[in-house]
């Protein structure tokens, strides 16, 4: 799929995917919600352009992007966050795991 055709196939589902992280948003104020509902459909697209990489696109529908991207925001994922060093979900699993918390403060791989 090239990528104009991506961005088409990503695009028919915008305003779907913004009524479903509205409500999934809901109990934010104004600000709140717009904001994350924004960083949700960034989240949304990377995650749909990366099944489509990994030849997964059936399973990118708008229910399962809203639900995986809302999902990310509120464990506090941001698009362009690399590392994902401030996830709580992967301090929860370090810590589970035993590893300190620390090297995700920090940064370094080797704190």
């Amino acid at each position: 799929m090239s990528q104009t055709q991506t961005q088409i196939g990503f695009e028919s589902m915008v305003a779907d995917l913004t009524a479903i992280l509205n409500s999934h948003f809901g109990s934010l104020n104004p600000e709140a919600r717009e904001e994350a509902v924004a960083e949700a459909v960034a989240l949304a697209w990377a995650n749909y352009a990366g099944l489509l990489g990994k030849g997964k696109g059936h399973l990118a529908t708008v229910h399962t992007l809203a639900y995986y991207a809302a999902k990310q925001v509120r464990q506090g994922r941001t698009i362009g966050s690399g590392s994902a060093k401030n996830d709580r979900a992967i301090w929860d699993r370090d810590l589970a795991l035993g590893k300190p918390a620390q090297k995700h403060l920090t940064g370094s791989r080797h704190a």
